[in-house]
């Protein structure tokens, strides 16, 4: 199992969409779309300091609130 079905696997658990994993990780629905599809990758050190900044409890929904953390 690579990282990019680690990351689709657990986007669907949580129930949240492409668009909005991508607003919290700061990067592109297409390339978060490549990264699940394991076509581009993407750096455990900003899935870490994203997970401190962003808690996965608050990840659905619009990006907008976390401009309030």
């Amino acid at each position: 199992m690579f990282l990019g079905d680690i990351l689709r696997q657990s986007r669907i658990n949580l129930g949240i969409s492409q668009k909005e994993m991508a607003d919290t990780l700061g990067v592109t629905y297409s390339f978060l779309c490549k990264v699940e599809k394991n076509e581009k990758k993407i750096s455990l050190e900003k899935l870490q300091v994203n997970a401190l900044k962003y808690p996965v409890e608050k990840a659905k929904g619009s990006s907008k609130k976390y401009n309030e953390l």
